[in-house]
């Protein structure tokens, strides 16, 4: 299923591709230490100590250290032409044909038109949020404002003198 194709078939991808590089690694060590005449020789018959002593570093997930150190286990016993026929086996990709080209096409147009989508409704309402919060603001301030312009009506308190003159008139 989904699992052993992500995780145990790329464990054994990511193990031959690693004794891929080791052996070319060994070989560049055995060519500076020996020239390459005498490397070729000891690589070609099997008969030489630095197998032991190389040492490379690979990065890989967690999720896939037990598998590449179970798989490498296994590919020594291999011979070349298995690792190679394992690797180019891992490597087959099938054919596209119009209608998964079409699915991919519709997939990766329809994400990009959902995320247009709610980019453009985020970024609208940020822009609707900021105009109904300039309006408030500026309602508010403007209403401080106009409150401060109006003058204070001042009325006068009755007088003695109008109160004895409204008095007057009356009598």
């Amino acid at each position: 299923g989904l699992v052993h194709a992500i995780l145990t078939e790329r464990d054994l991808y990511l193990a031959i591709a690693m004794r891929k590089v080791a052996q070319q690694l060994e070989w560049f060590q055995l060519c500076d230490e020996l020239g390459e005449q005498a490397a070729r020789n000891a690589f070609f018959e099997g008969d030489f100590k630095l197998r032991n002593q190389l040492r490379f570093v690979a990065v890989v997930g967690a999720g896939h250290l037990d598998g590449i150190v179970e798989n490498w286990k296994k590919i020594d016993s291999l011979s070349d032409d298995e690792i190679d026929a394992e690797l180019e086996r891992l490597s087959y990709r099938e054919p596209e044909t119009w209608a998964s080209r079409l699915m991919g096409f519709a997939i990766k147009w329809g994400l990009l038109s959902v995320i247009t989508a709610a980019s453009a409704g985020i970024i609208a309402g940020i822009g609707y949020g900021t105009y109904i919060g300039g309006r408030w603001a500026a309602n508010t301030i403007a209403g401080s404002i106009a409150s401060y312009q109006q003058p204070l009506a001042i009325q006068d308190a009755p007088s003695s003198s109008s109160s004895s003159s409204g008095n007057k008139s009356k009598r």
